[in-house]
């Protein structure tokens, strides 16, 4: 539960630098409390495991609206976790042996149960489903160490809980599509009763949660109001294809926008999203500031920046992930459309740039940057230096840093200085087929400089006093100085819980 909690919040609640953190304290905070010389647990969480186990499956689903504020939604997410954690614990603590000589057992058993949970969580559970199907699943497993109820509960209140429940999973999210703070109590008042009765009758209850589980993929769709032309899992995250209203074909890899893609055959070839015509990105290519022959673009997602690709000017991509290739190539045309040559080279991107020529780029984009997962091992003073290896002397190396979370303006500026090279960012916000998107530039060539900052609108970089600090290498490497949590803090203050 630990885990399965830890890969919510971090893949589709808020993708925030070490979040994972808190649910870690919390599973230890009530190993300590069950496991000290006095155990300590209120009674009242044994007394309502039932309904706390409906509240955190409802959970799953309702985290999917995104309407309630991220603070409010991990807090949540976490609580709950907490009661689930001590309810577990208590019940290790109390199965603990009494006689010494067994206790050696009791421990690698323990200890055992949680490499199991892990191997589940990691690496059984992302081959066998395209959901995060490990929280209903670990939910499942509690509800199986319950014990029966003293007394039944008469079968007509047994029917009602049963139907309570289902309208609460099925039916709700169909009748209120935004928040309503009625609704939200009407919801969590439904599922309180509908599961305190069920747990009277263990074997319907877990058939509720065996039912929850199977139906996973179809209630994600009515809560979610989307259908999707797929899902797929990998060791990556969950990726998501589907279409929506405004005729376009979207590509998401937990909460981060991958791609955009007009559906209508005639607009195929329009770039949209971070990369298009108006983008920082695009008018450089479309520009030709620095008059490309050949572009490297580190990062597929559905392939748009192919569409800048020209005869004389082909561009190679470098991806780690295959799926998204397999992605981007069947489900989406911008690579089929590309007006010059393309190029996709799987694998690492910095042990694959190793093996392409010195100078053999004019341009080299890095776009692998989603979330808190800032891969920096591709930016780092280090890495620069192979960079520049593989660009031509007045070639640049671009970053997209987009990002809701982590500034990473500070880092490039320091690199820059490091390396003597002048860097500067370009920041465009929402306009059209254009999606707010920021990306640094860092180049040795001053005359093609001197263009970006002139005539281009890019805005020059440089170290403020606040900033000042070590630069990230191989070796080392920090996000606590650059996390922007004021993005948590917006959310909370822009929600109105009083809205009729």
């Amino acid at each position: 539960m630990f885990l399965s909690v830890t890969n919510i919040i971090t893949y589709e609640v808020a993708p925030v630098p070490l979040l994972w953190v808190i649910p870690l304290g919390i599973y230890l905070m009530a190993f300590i409390l069950n496991f000290k010389k006095k155990p300590w647990c209120p009674s009242w969480i044994s007394r309502y495991i039932g309904p706390i186990i409906g509240l955190q499956a409802m959970m799953y689903f309702l985290a999917q609206k995104h309407f309630l504020p991220v603070i409010v939604v991990i807090a949540l997410f976490c609580g709950f976790l907490f009661l689930i954690c001590m309810y577990t614990q208590n019940q290790l603590i109390k199965s603990k042996p009494s006689s010494n000589a067994q206790m050696t057992l009791f421990y690698v058993m323990l200890s055992l149960g949680g490499f199991l949970g892990g191997v589940l969580t990691s690496w059984i559970i992302p081959i066998i489903s395209d959901t995060l199907i490990e929280y209903l699943v670990g939910l499942f497993l509690v509800a199986l160490i319950l014990p029966r109820a003293g007394t039944r509960i008469p079968i007509w209140k047994l029917c009602l809980s049963f139907l309570l429940a289902m309208s609460s999973f099925v039916l709700w999210p169909h009748f209120f599509k935004d928040y309503h703070w009625w609704s939200f109590v009407l919801l969590w008042i439904s599922v309180w009763f509908s599961f305190l009765g069920l747990a009277s009758d263990k074997r319907l209850f877990l058939l509720i949660l065996i039912g929850i589980i199977l139906t996973t993929p179809l209630l994600e769709s009515v809560w979610q109001d989307i259908h999707f032309i797929l899902k797929k899992r990998n060791y990556y995250g969950i990726y998501e294809i589907y279409n929506t209203s405004h005729g376009v074909r979207v590509l998401v890899h937990g909460t981060t926008l991958h791609g955009v893609e007009f559906l209508d055959q005639e607009q195929r070839r329009i770039p949209l999203g971070y990369y298009s015509p108006s983008s920082a990105i695009g008018s450089l290519l479309i520009d030709d500031v620095f008059q490309a022959k050949k572009v490297a673009v580190v990062g597929l997602g559905t392939g748009t920046l192919s569409m800048y690709a020209k005869p004389d000017c082909p561009i190679d991509y470098y991806e780690l992930d295959g799926d998204v290739y397999k992605l981007a190539s069947s489900y989406f045309w911008y690579l089929q459309n590309a007006p010059g040559v393309v190029n996709v080279i799987l694998g690492d991107a910095r042990l694959s740039l190793r093996k392409a020529p010195d100078a053999a780029y004019d341009l080299l984009a890095i776009d692998a940057f989603s979330g808190d997962a800032i891969p920096t091992h591709l930016v780092n003073k280090d890495v620069l230096v192979e960079y520049r290896r593989k660009l031509n002397p007045r070639g640049a190396v671009i970053f997209h840093i987009t990002n809701r979370y982590l500034n990473l303006e500070p880092v490039l500026a320091k690199m820059a200085d490091n390396a003597n090279a002048y860097v500067a960012v370009k920041d465009v916000g929402d306009e059209g087929l254009n999606m707010r998107s920021i990306w640094c530039i860092l180049t040795w060539d001053d005359d093609r400089f001197l263009k970006l900052i002139t005539q281009e609108g890019w805005v020059p970089l440089e170290i403020s006093p606040a900033d000042q600090g070590r630069i990230w290498t191989d070796d080392y490497s920090t996000i606590l100085p650059i996390i922007n949590m004021n993005e948590l803090a917006i959310s909370l203050k822009a929600f109105k819980p009083l809205t009729w």
